[in-house]
């Protein structure tokens, strides 16, 4: 059983609309909570939000994984971006000779 709000939610997480999909969580975890308080909770409503939390927690790892490889991919980038510019761009070198 998958709710409107849990498919938005889903949809949110998986463009990578994360401000969307933690308001959608908000609304729906309030709607979960307050059915466990009045005791009208039932067991599929459980877990389909324990599904739901279990999935958001994989999609958030891989956002995070892409998001420090572009990091990293751009430090290097950096990096031999500053070895190839002209002699002009470049700090000039500072040898020291002791004797």
């Amino acid at each position: 059983m998958q709710t409107d709000t849990v498919k938005a939610i889903r949809d949110a997480f998986a463009a990578g609309e994360f401000t969307r999909a933690e308001r959608w969580f908000l609304e729906y975890a309030g709607g979960v909570a307050e059915a466990v308080r009045s005791g009208t909770a039932h067991p599929a409503m459980l877990t389909e939000m324990r599904e739901l939390i279990d999935w958001a927690r994989l999609v958030v790892a891989a956002f995070r994984a892409q998001a420090i490889e572009r990091l990293r991919s751009a430090r290097v980038a950096g990096a031999y971006a500053g070895a190839y510019a002209p002699a002009a761009a470049r700090p000039a070198a500072s040898i020291r000779v002791s004797c």
